[in-house]
């Protein structure tokens, strides 16, 4: 089952700062727990098909920094942040539930420090780098790694041109990581549902496009159209 859009706002509607979802059961702050990374050899992911109604990523769950393609939503360029002294953070507009799932970040820009991973439901430190806060997983493009905070080993480092690709398995709640062709297997564990594609720059600018997979053994996904902004009078209720 897929998250969307249409509903996080919905929702965000009601209680701004914690969106959830209709049918969605609430789950517990995962613990992370993390085994020796096995290196093994990794498949292509190729490229969805992408149209006016695709979903791409989160014109609302993002730092005013980040700016969204208008020709394409899953590219986003995320400007420099030095002048602020943090980062800018987004996320996609679609999550998943269960079942497996994949995606690649076709990194055209590496930022001083990209991060490149996903986030759960509670997510909103947009001025974060991705996986160095509470629920958030990711991979620094130094190549270390961190999940909620904690460094949990050191990947590949990975630059402008690499790409970088997330495996995920809801029904085992464990994360495989792919840097550049090189695999590692349930990097992460324990995982919450639903999780969001996210990624992160620290200081300078970056450029990245989001590719998703449909797995074969995923349940079948459907994509809507983002839902348009409410009247702030809206939002505060």
């Amino acid at each position: 089952q897929e998250h969307r859009e249409r509903e996080d706002f919905r929702e965000e509607s009601r209680e701004p700062l914690r969106p959830t979802w209709p049918g969605t059961s609430s789950s517990s702050s995962p613990s992370h727990h993390t085994t020796q990374p096995t290196l093994a050899s990794a498949s292509s992911v190729p490229a969805p098909p992408t149209t006016a109604s695709s979903p791409g990523w989160s014109r609302k769950a993002k730092h005013d920094l980040v700016e969204i393609d208008e020709d394409n939503p899953w590219t986003v360029h995320i400007k420099d942040t030095r002048h602020l002294g943090c980062c800018a953070a987004v996320r996609s507009s679609c999550g998943f539930e269960a079942g497996m799932h994949a995606w690649t970040f076709e990194l055209e820009v590496c930022s001083d420090w990209s991060y490149l991973g996903f986030v759960d439901r509670s997510w909103r430190d947009f001025d974060v780098a991705i996986g160095r806060v509470e629920g958030s997983w990711g991979i620094a493009s130094s190549g270390k790694a961190y999940a909620g905070r904690e460094e949990i080993g050191v990947l590949p480092a990975f630059f402008s041109g690499s790409t970088v690709s997330f495996r995920i398995d809801l029904n085992h709640r464990t994360a495989d990581v792919i840097i550049d062709g090189k695999e590692f297997k349930k990097l992460f564990h324990r995982l919450p549902s639903p999780v969001f594609p996210a990624i992160s720059n620290c200081r300078s600018m970056s450029r990245c496009v989001l590719k998703l997979t449909d797995l074969s053994e995923s349940e079948s996904v459907g994509h809507r159209p983002e839902a348009p902004e409410l009247p702030a009078s809206a939002k505060k209720k």
